[in-house]
């Protein structure tokens, strides 16, 4: 045969496999690269965080094409809202279908931690069609789970609140959750070095269960704070703040807190900026006096003055307080504030004196907002109308 003959029947046979095989369509036949960009951009613009992952599990088994990228991308996902793993008994019934996205564990009869959790797929029956709760037909295991090794889990949620679930966190998990607060009576996570971003929410009391568990290797801390006894609790979360973090936020979750809260509080954190040299991001919504803001600053610009090279690329304080009739605050001197910011927000809730006249609140302004360095990208200032002086 020779090489013409030999081209003519390849060529037949590739076009009658052709014909055989499913035709993909132009989006299936896109990069991997492209395809797990398009997955990370149904991860962030859905209508709710939940939401989002559900549909690019959907979207997982569309096509063979983009099953992979797709479960890559909800793996990798670190946005804290991904609820903590659910401890299901299966029995094959719509009743326990859960949402696209979530983490189902097995029981299983060893004390030994799980070596596998299950990442659900959006629900089919066995013959891979959409599963109808309202008919006879079972929900498949097989076709609706994906088998996930714990030790690739980077992320964890742990809810304090919730008994029946199990603490699973992977010995390389990098992102952590721990909601709803803090109880004396209950045990708190031991969670390996390898966690670089930690979030707690709900915080209640019992900062010295918290700040104890801080390893040196975070990165990242995230405290939504609930209530407070005094202001020493604030005092040694700021004494203990790992030197490596990059991200700080200290927010307000509905806190109850006593008066004097930043009083004494506002020298420890002064001194914890200063110390911060990698510091990027700090966002700051429990400062109960304009003047506290200036212990902040004092503090971001110690730290370049001792030798840190890095912006700040967000800025962002909460300020309550109430206004004297004829406020006067010394703001600090223009070489005190000498550090870079690109993103600076400041959200002003004020109460004013009776007497308070708009000269003094405009003067109190144009000082509050000089008292930060100019930043270099954008500013947002969320202050009280002056319309009050104009009946």
């Amino acid at each position: 045969m020779d090489h013409a003959a030999g081209s003519a029947i390849a060529n037949q046979v590739s076009k009658q496999l052709r014909r055989l095989l499913p035709q993909r369509s132009p989006i299936e036949r896109l990069p991997y690269d492209l395809l797990s960009s398009i997955c990370h951009w149904i991860l962030r613009t859905g209508r709710s965080d939940s939401a989002s992952r559900a549909t690019l599990l959907r979207f997982a088994v569309a096509s063979a094409s983009f099953f992979e990228p797709a479960v890559h991308v909800a793996l990798r996902d670190r946005n804290p809202s991904v609820d903590p793993f659910i401890f299901l008994e299966w029995k094959y019934s719509g009743s326990n279908l859960h949402s696209p996205g979530q983490y189902v564990i097995l029981p299983h009869h060893s004390s030994a931690q799980p070596q596998h959790v299950y990442l659900a797929l959006a629900p089919r029956n066995h013959r891979r069609l959409e599963f109808d709760p309202g008919t006879d037909e079972e929900l498949s295991w097989w076709w609706t789970t994906v088998a996930i090794p714990l030790e690739q889990i980077m992320h964890a949620h742990i809810s304090l609140s919730d008994t029946r679930s199990p603490w699973l966190i992977s010995p390389h998990c990098r992102y952590l959750t721990i909601s709803d607060g803090v109880d004396d009576d209950k045990p708190w996570p031991v969670y390996p070095s390898s966690v670089q971003a930690l979030t707690l929410t709900n915080v209640r009391e019992s900062m010295n269960i918290v700040v104890a568990s801080f390893h040196e290797a975070l990165r990242e801390l995230s405290i939504g704070l609930a209530s407070i006894d005094d202001d020493d609790a604030l005092s040694d979360l700021y004494n203990h703040l790992p030197a490596t973090l990059v991200v700080l936020k200290v927010l307000n979750h509905d806190c109850s807190y006593p008066p004097d809260l930043g009083n004494h509080s506002c020298f420890p954190l002064s001194q914890a900026l200063a110390r911060l040299m990698h510091l990027t991001v700090f966002h700051h919504e429990l400062l109960f006096c304009p003047t506290h803001v200036v212990y902040v600053v004092d503090g971001l610009a110690r730290a370049v003055a001792a030798g840190k090279s890095a912006s700040m690329r967000s800025l962002e304080l909460t300020v309550e307080a109430e206004l004297d009739d004829s406020p006067s605050y010394i703001w600090p001197a223009r070489q005190k504030r000498d550090f870079l910011i690109d993103n600076l927000s400041l959200n002003l809730d004020m109460y004013y004196g009776p007497g308070l006249v708009l000269d003094d609140y405009t003067s109190f302004l144009v000082g509050f907002i000089r008292a930060f360095p100019a930043p270099r990208r954008s500013i947002k200032l969320d202050a009280p109308s002056t319309e009050w002086h104009q009946n």
